[in-house]
């Protein structure tokens, strides 16, 4: 999987998919609920996507790349990223505690 800016993994994941969902997925971005789907139907005891991976989805996460993690135990990465101060007020409190305010105006001007 590769996202608009080239981002490609050092170790592609190459998971057997049907050419149909790889087409799904080529032509637009899946929502949650849909990858959820994809995998618990991949997944031969019907795990669903990791909690974490839904956190980063609520905080605005933005996912640019899969891959194998071959510093990792040859597990599945992704490559993401989350713009913080867009992320929603609530869940930056709940992460942050009281060090979110402080981070939210790092480097303003009073």
């Amino acid at each position: 999987m590769t996202d608009n800016n080239g981002v490609n993994a050092k170790a592609p994941f190459e998971g057997l998919l049907h050419p149909e969902v790889i087409d799904l997925i080529n032509e637009e971005p899946l929502a949650l609920k849909h990858l959820s789907a994809l995998v618990m139907g991949i997944e031969k005891d019907g795990k669903d996507i990791p909690v974490l991976l839904k956190q980063y989805h609520k905080l605005g996460g933005i996912f640019h790349c899969t891959g194998i993690d071959v510093n990792f135990n040859h597990t599945p990465g992704l490559l993401l990223s989350v713009n913080f101060p867009k992320a929603p007020d609530k869940l930056l409190k709940m992460f942050m505690g009281d060090s979110k305010e402080a981070y939210v105006n790092y480097g303003t001007v009073n």
